[in-house]
C-alpha cells in the first residue's frame, strides 16, 4: 500500500498539489503561511519515501538535515532495522514506508504492515502501543508491541487445496445465520429441512411460511405483495422500495447487523476532514469543469443525503464489488459504504469524514400494509410474530430478582425496598407472604432489574435482611399494548380508508 499523492501522483483526480494547496488555504487564517508551506514540504517529502531501507535512511537523515531539524528519531529507526537484518529469515523482506499511518489514538511509535506476495496483498498490521493499556483504562502505559492479522485475506493467500483449512463459505446472504439465531432466541425458531430448501416454517407460530431470499430482494418481494413481512437492514429498506406508504418498518431496529453508511475519501487528502470541506471541494471541481466522482451501492440514499447538505455538483458510480479499491484504481474520488468497525477503510487508507455518516443500519421487521388489510387472518398472525419479537426486545436488558425477606407485615418489606427506588422495580416490588413452616414473618419480593444494576440490587436486597436470592434472565416482557403493532395498524386504517375514498 503506498500513499500515492506524497509524489505527485493523482488520487482520483486530485493530485498532491492540489491537496497542499487547499490545505493551505484552510490553514492561512492564523498561522505565518511560509512557515505551514514549509512543515507541509517537509512533511510531502518524508512521506514520499518508500522502498529499500538503507536509501530509506538515507534520503530520510538528508531531508531532516537539510530542514534542520531532530534526526534522533532517524536514529533509532537505524537501530530497528539492523535488528531485523539481524534475523536470518526476515533479512531482505523489509520496506520502510514513510507514509504509512494509523488512525487510532493510542500507537506511539513505529507501525507496520504484513505483506504477501507480488501484490503486496495486506495480511494485518500491528504496531508499538504503550498507551494501550491506558486507553482500556488501565492507570499507566506499559510497553507494549503487537500485531493481528485479518483472517479473510489469510484465506485469500491460502491454497485453495490446503487440507488443513476446513472453512465454511460465508453465505451470500450476511444477514442469514443472524436472522435465524434471532429468531430462534426469540422463541419462534425456524424449521428448515435442508440448507438447499428456499421454504421453511415457525412452529411455534402455525401458519407462517418462510421464505429464503437474498436481503436485496426482500423489500421488493415485500412491496409487490409475494410476502407479506421480511426481515432485511434498514440500509435496503430505504434504498430500495419504490413507494413509503407500500412497505414500513414496524420495527426498525432489532438489535443485530448494526453497520453505518458513510463517505470516505482518500486518507492523503489532508485537506478534507469534513462534509463542508467535501461540498466546497465539489464547487472547486465544479467551477474547474469536473465532477466529483462517489463510488456507492446505494445511489438513493447518497444523492438524497448530497442534495440536503447543498452538494449539488457530483457524478455517482455505481458498484456492486468491492468499493475500497476505486479511489486507488482511478475510477472514482471517494466511496459510500457500509461499515461495522472500520478496519476494512483503514487498512486501504480512507478515512470517514466529520458529519459523513448517511444512515446508521440494523436489522428490522418490514412488512406490507396493503396486502395485510386484505386478510384478518394474516393481520392476526402479523400481530404474533410482531409482539413476540417486540416483548423480547424489550426484555433483554431486564433480569427478574426474587428473595425472601423478614418483616412484620408487607408494607414494612416494601418499605425497606424503597428506601432506594431506583432499585425497586420497574414499578416498585411485588412483595407476597411466604407461609413458612417456622411461622416466621417472612415474604417474598420480585423485582424486574435492568442488568447494569444488577449487583447493586443484590447488595440491596441483602441490607433488607434478604436471603435466597435468585435472578433470572426474562425472555419477554410485554406491555398493556404493543406499540410497534399499534402504529402499524394507524397505517393500515389509513390504507382501508383510501381504499373506500377510491372505490
Amino acid at each position: 500500500m503506498r500513499w500515492n499523492g506524497a509524489s505527485g501522483a493523482p488520487i482520483g483526480q486530485r493530485s498532491s498539489d492540489e491537496i497542499v494547496d487547499r490545505l493551505l488555504r484552510k490553514l492561512r487564517g492564523g498561522d505565518d503561511p511560509d512557515t505551514v508551506e514549509r512543515g507541509l514540504t517537509l512533511a510531502a517529502r518524508l512521506a514520499a519515501i518508500d522502498g529499500d531501507p538503507a536509501d530509506a535512511i538515507l534520503r530520510a537523515r538528508s531531508i531532516v538535515v537539510s530542514a534542520g531539524g531532530d534526526t534522533s528519531a532517524i536514529d533509532r529507526l537505524t537501530d530497528l532495522v539492523n535488528l531485523v537484518d539481524d534475523e536470518p529469515s526476515l533479512k531482505g523482506h523489509l520496506q520502510i514506508d514513510f507514509s504509512l499511518a494509523r488512525g487510532i489514538a493510542y500507537y506511539n511509535g513505529i507501525i507496520f504492515d504484513i505483506v504477501y506476495g507480488v501484490g503486496a496483498t495486506n495480511l494485518g498490521g500491528g504496531g508499538r502501543y504503550d498507551s494501550l493499556s491506558r486507553a482500556l483504562g488501565g492507570p499507566d502505559t506499559v510497553p507494549a508491541l503487537g500485531f493481528a492479522y485479518t483472517l479473510e485475506s489469510l484465506l485469500k493467500v491460502m491454497p485453495a487445496d490446503d487440507p488443513a483449512v476446513a472453512m465454511p463459505q460465508p453465505a451470500t446472504v450476511k444477514l442469514g445465520d443472524s436472522t435465524l439465531n434471532f429468531l430462534s432466541a426469540c422463541g419462534v425458531k425456524v424449521s428448515r429441512p435442508n440448507a438447499r430448501r428456499y421454504t421453511g416454517s415457525l412452529p411455534s407460530l402455525p401458519g407462517i411460511d418462510v421464505l429464503f431470499q437474498r436481503t436485496a430482494d426482500i423489500t421488493d418481494k415485500v412491496e409487490e405483495g409475494s410476502a407479506e413481512m421480511g426481515i432485511t437492514g434498514l440500509d435496503r429498506l430505504m434504498e430500495y422500495r419504490h413507494d413509503e406508504g407500500a412497505v414500513i418498518a414496524v420495527l426498525d431496529d432489532l438489535e443485530y447487523g448494526r453497520c453505518e453508511y458513510v463517505l470516505a475519501v482518500p486518507d492523503s487528502w489532508l485537506d478534507v476532514t469534513s462534509v463542508d470541506d467535501l461540498a466546497d471541494l465539489a464547487l472547486e471541481f465544479h467551477e474547474r469543469g469536473r465532477q466529483l466522482r462517489i463510488a456507492t451501492k446505494y445511489p438513493t440514499l447518497l444523492r438524497r443525503y448530497l442534495f440536503e447538505r447543498g452538494i449539488n455538483f457530483f457524478t455517482l458510480v455505481p458498484a456492486s464489488g468491492t468499493l475500497e479499491a476505486a479511489p486507488i484504481a482511478g475510477y472514482a474520488d471517494l466511496i459510500a459504504d457500509l461499515t461495522a468497525t472500520g478496519t476494512t477503510l483503514r487498512e486501504n487508507r480512507l478515512k470517514t469524514l466529520e458529519g459523513g455518516t448517511i444512515l446508521v443500519s440494523q436489522a428490522c421487521l418490514i412488512a406490507n400494509p396493503c396486502t395485510l388489510s386484505r386478510n384478518s387472518d394474516d393481520l392476526r398472525l402479523a400481530q404474533a410474530l410482531t409482539e413476540t419479537l417486540e416483548a423480547h426486545l424489550r426484555a433483554e436488558p431486564y433480569y427478574r430478582i426474587t428473595a425472601n425477606v423478614q418483616g412484620r407485615t408487607a408494607e414494612d418489606v416494601s418499605t425497606m425496598i424503597l428506601a432506594r427506588p431506583d432499585i425497586a422495580g420497574i414499578r416498585g416490588p411485588t412483595v407476597a407472604r411466604v407461609f413458612s413452616v417456622r411461622e416466621e414473618d417472612w415474604y417474598a419480593v420480585s423485582l424486574l432489574i435492568r442488568k447494569d444494576r444488577l449487583l447493586d440490587a443484590v447488595a440491596h436486597l441483602r441490607e433488607c435482611g434478604g436471603v435466597d436470592i435468585a435472578a433470572a434472565q426474562l425472555s419477554y416482557l410485554f406491555k398493556g399494548e404493543s406499540r410497534a403493532f399499534g402504529q402499524f395498524m394507524d397505517v393500515v386504517q389509513a390504507v382501508n380508508g383510501r381504499q373506500l375514498n377510491d372505490a
